[in-house]
């Protein structure tokens, strides 16, 4: 797929921004802040170049990230199709992320992402050793100011970069954010903080994103230690949720984002894995798989289709039993941490 359409490089992006007079700017289903964060940050910036645009998500927003869209709805509206001069994805790894959108990929100029297992279908700036998708659209922006066609960064666009880069990095503490993401969050905290504006500082943003939650979330956080299963002497854990367990809870599948953090933060766990049922209580079961190690949980969700980063990653798969998806996972992600514990024994 990579050869089939043209890779693109921050000046080509640019030119394609530049121009683009009524734009479209759509994600992945489920978006998270990273997705939410750029998509309002582009449509703000296109703004400021006197173009308009609109932003499309398939499924409703979570709620911590809700703040970004300032109380405008973001759902898919065929007029702002139909009258797109330029239809552009981002933080968008193939075309079966765009869920109910995806007759739009056929339409997509430019796809902006940061996934090293893209499968591109558009042409592409696609920036594997990016942390976010917000920080290949700060290269953008920072493009278009030295083309004078920015003067002065917007703090509203920072904010919305900023929540980006702070909410795919787990707020700069994990492993993908290298010093280059230290040094635009530095830029854009300067902005933000420095605008006097009224408007939300970088610790307002860190504290929306982070450290608030829902009372459906406490529900989920209560009710997660008993569904946690251990393998691999403690290295894997396994956290199955079923369309039961969702209702019992009175909680939508989009409340359960911040499970596999939960898991994940399990002392000695190499490898957290959540496994999601589908509310309808369908045979589809969405994987999140999280690494403390060097363990490529990208390469073992590709085994389902699916893709992502070595340390974060995502795939769906069937199953006719909540016991059998759970096998399933377990089967997969097993070998590569018995792999990486075998290793570790043999080099002490």
């Amino acid at each position: 797929m990579m050869d089939e359409f043209r890779t693109l490089t921050v000046e080509d992006a640019a030119d394609i921004i530049e121009n683009a007079k009524r734009a479209l700017i759509v994600c992945h289903s489920n978006p998270d802040g990273d997705a939410v964060g750029s998509a309002i940050a582009l449509k703000k910036i296109i703004a400021s170049l006197g173009g308009n645009a609109a932003v499309a998500a398939p499924t409703p927003l979570p709620d911590y990230a809700s703040f970004l869209a300032e109380g405008e709805a973001i759902h898919f509206n065929e007029d702002a199709a139909d009258g797109a001069d330029c239809v552009i994805a981002v933080d968008t790894a193939s075309a079966g992320q765009l869920g109910a959108l995806f007759t739009l990929s056929e339409k997509t100029a430019l796809t902006i992402d940061h996934h090293a297992s893209a499968d591109p279908f558009s042409p592409n700036l696609t920036v594997p050793t990016a942390s976010a998708a917000g920080e290949v659209i700060f290269d953008i922006y920072e493009e278009l100011r030295m083309r004078g066609d920015v003067k002065n960064y917007d703090p509203d666009v920072c904010r919305c970069l900023f929540a980006a880069i702070s909410s795919d990095t787990g707020s700069f503490k994990y492993s993908n954010a290298t010093p280059k993401t230290f040094r635009i969050a530095a830029e854009l905290s300067e902005v933000i903080n420095g605008a006097g504006d009224g408007g939300l500082a970088t610790w307002d943003i860190s504290r929306l994103i982070h450290d608030t939650v829902t009372e459906k979330e406490l529900r989920i956080a209560a009710a997660i230690p008993g569904k946690i299963k251990l393998y691999e002497g403690g290295a894997l854990a396994v956290c199955l949720i079923t369309a039961d367990d969702m209702r019992r809870l009175a909680v939508e599948e989009r409340d359960m984002g911040g499970v596999i953090d939960i898991v994940r933060s399990l002392k000695g766990v190499l490898v957290a894995v959540t496994l999601r049922q589908r509310k309808d209580g369908s045979d589809l079961y969405k994987i999140s798989a999280r690494a403390n190690a060097d363990i490529d949980v990208a390469e073992v969700c590709a085994i389902f289709g699916g893709g992502g980063h070595i340390r974060a990653a995502g795939a769906s798969l069937n199953a006719a039993s909540p016991g059998k998806a759970l096998k399933l996972a377990v089967d997969a992600f097993a070998p590569s941490v018995a792999d990486y514990l075998s290793a570790g024994v043999k080099k002490s």
